[in-house]
C-alpha cells in the first residue's frame, strides 16, 4: 500500500472533480473525520488528544493519512474520541478513548491509539456509535451494544453502568439498520416499525412522554406511531426517520431548529418536516440535520454556528430545511459536532464547517472556525503523478521543488497556489490553464511533456 497525499479543491457552486481510489464512506467524530475508501482503506484526520486516528500516536493532524495495517474495511463509524471499523469477514477494530469501555477490551479507564480487535462479537453487518457507546448489528437481526450505559442506551435492562464488552440488546429482534444517539439508541426493524432506548430528556425516544414522566429506558419501547421507515438518523439529543413516501419526520430536542418544523419546540413524537418530499437520505449531526433529495438536492437545518450547513457561518440557525449550495450529486452525509462530511457520487469527499483540530483535512496553519465547503481527494507520493483527468488544488511554499505527472492536468483559479520561491514542473500531454489561473509573483512555473 502506498503512501497518498491529499490534494484539495476549495469550490463555490459548481465543482468538477474525477477522485481516483474514491471513498465509499464517511463518518464525522467529535473533532475528526475518517474516510473509507473503495480499497477497504480508512484515512483520518483531526483531533487525535486520545488515539482516535488510529495511526499509534495522540498527535493531532491536519492532513488525511491511512490507518497503519488496517486493511478489507467494510464500514466505519465515529463516536466521541474513539472509532469502530467494520471488516469484511464480519469482525470488529476498535481504537481510541476508552473511558467508558467503548473499545469492548473487558477494562476502562485507558485509551489504545492503534486498532485492536473488538473479542466476542462476530457476524455483524452494520455498526454505529454515541458519544461513549458503540452499536453492532449482527446478520441474525440481534443488536450488540458496549461502552458507555449511564442511561441505559445500551438496551440490556440497566443502567448507570458501563458495559465493557459487547452485550445484546434486550427484546429486539429482526433489525435492518441502528442508529446511535448522544445517549440514546435507535433500531428500524423489519416491519418499518423504529424502536428505541436510553435517555429521554428532551422526549428523543419519541414515544410521547417528556424526561419528567420518563426520564429514560433501558429496554427498546417502540416509536409512536411511525411505520414504513427505510431509514433512521440520529444527533445528540434528536432523530430523524425516513419513510418509505420519501417523508422525514423528527423529534426530540429542537432548541435551535434541529427538528426542521419551523418551531424551537421539543417533541416527543415524531412531526413531519414541511417542505420535505421525495427524499432518498438522511443524516444527522450534533445538534443540526440533513436531508438528500432524489433531484440531487442537499437540505440542511438546525444550528449553523459553526458553517456545518454550508451556509455560511456565525450566529445563525435554520428552523426550516434550507438548500445547500456548492455541492450537488451528494449520496451520503454525516455530521460531527461543528463540522460535516459529505461523500458525493464518484467518490469525492466534502468536508465543511469547523477547523480547530485539522477536521475539514486543511493543512493551512489557522484555526479556522468557518469553511466553506472543501473537495478531498488523495493522490500518490510526492512527486505526485495521477492515472487520470484530475482537477487539483495544491499549495506550493517558498522553496519547495515538485513535479506533477499526469495524463491530464487542469488548473483553475484559486486551484494551485504557487508561492513565490517555489519550483514547480508539470509534466502531461494536456496541460489547461483556466481563465484566472496565475503564479505568484517569483514563483517558478514550468510546463512540459512527460
Amino acid at each position: 500500500m502506498r503512501h497518498l497525499l491529499p490534494l484539495l479543491l476549495f469550490i463555490a457552486f459548481s465543482p468538477a472533480a474525477l477522485a481516483l481510489a474514491p471513498a465509499d464512506q464517511v463518518a464525522a467524530g467529535y473533532e475528526f473525520s475518517a474516510v473509507l475508501r473503495e480499497d477497504g482503506a480508512v484515512w483520518t484526520w483531526g483531533r487525535n488528544d486520545f488515539g482516535q486516528l488510529g495511526d499509534g500516536t495522540t498527535q493531532s493532524r491536519w492532513q488525511p493519512a491511512p490507518v497503519p495495517g488496517l486493511f478489507g474495511v467494510k464500514a466505519i463509524s465515529a463516536g466521541e474520541s474513539s472509532t469502530l471499523a467494520l471488516l469484511q469477514d464480519g469482525t470488529l477494530r476498535a481504537w481510541g478513548a476508552n473511558h467508558n469501555g467503548e473499545l469492548g477490551l473487558q477494562r476502562y479507564g485507558d485509551f489504545v491509539p492503534s486498532p485492536v480487535a473488538v473479542p466476542g462479537i462476530d457476524g455483524v453487518i452494520a455498526i454505529d456509535s454515541g458519544v461513549g457507546h458503540h452499536l453492532a448489528l449482527r446478520q441474525d437481526g440481534v443488536v450488540w451494544g458496549w461502552g458507555l450505559n449511564d442511561n441505559g442506551q445500551l438496551g440490556n435492562g440497566t443502567s448507570g453502568n458501563l458495559v465493557l464488552a459487547p452485550y445484546p440488546v434486550q427484546n429486539l429482534s429482526d433489525v435492518t439498520a441502528i442508529a446511535a444517539g448522544g445517549w440514546f439508541s435507535l433500531a428500524l426493524r423489519g416491519d418499518g416499525t423504529v424502536w428505541t432506548w436510553g435517555a429521554n430528556s428532551d422526549g428523543q425516544l419519541g414515544i410521547g412522554l417528556f424526561e419528567a414522566s420518563l426520564p429514560n429506558s433501558p429496554l427498546p419501547v417502540r416509536v409512536h406511531q411511525l411505520t414504513e421507515v427505510v431509514a433512521i438518523a440520529a444527533g445528540a439529543y434528536h432523530a430523524l426517520a425516513l419513510r418509505r413516501d420519501g417523508t422525514v419526520w423528527a423529534w426530540g430536542l429542537n432548541w435551535i431548529g434541529q427538528l426542521g418544523d419551523n418551531t424551537d419546540q421539543n417533541r416527543n413524537k415524531p412531526v413531519r418536516i414541511p417542505g420535505l418530499s421525495d427524499i432518498l437520505a438522511i443524516g444527522a449531526g450534533e445538534e443540526f440535520s440533513f436531508a438528500i433529495a432524489a433531484d440531487g438536492r442537499l437540505w440542511a437545518w438546525g444550528d449553523n454556528y459553526y458553517g456545518q450547513l454550508a451556509n455560511g457561518g456565525g450566529e445563525t440557525e435554520y428552523f426550516v430545511p434550507t438548500p445547500v449550495l456548492g455541492v450537488g450529486g451528494i449520496q451520503a452525509i454525516e455530521g460531527g459536532w461543528g463540522h460535516t462530511l459529505a461523500l458525493q457520487q464518484g467518490g469525492l469527499v466534502f468536508t465543511w464547517g469547523l477547523n480547530w483540530y485539522g477536521q475539514m483535512g486543511i493543512d493551512n496553519g489557522s484555526y479556522l472556525e468557518w469553511v466553506p465547503p472543501v473537495a478531498m481527494f488523495p493522490l500518490a507520493d510526492t512527486p505526485a503523478s495521477c492515472e487520470g483527468r484530475i482537477l487539483t488544488n495544491r499549495h506550493y511554499a517558498s522553496g519547495e521543488r515538485i513535479t506533477v505527472s499526469c495524463s491530464a492536468l487542469i488548473l483553475t483559479a484559486g486551484s494551485v497556489q504557487i508561492q513565490a520561491g517555489a519550483e514547480v514542473t508539470l509534466r502531461a500531454p494536456q496541460v489547461v490553464l483556466r481563465p484566472g489561473f496565475q503564479a505568484l509573483a517569483g514563483a517558478r512555473l514550468q510546463i512540459s511533456p512527460p
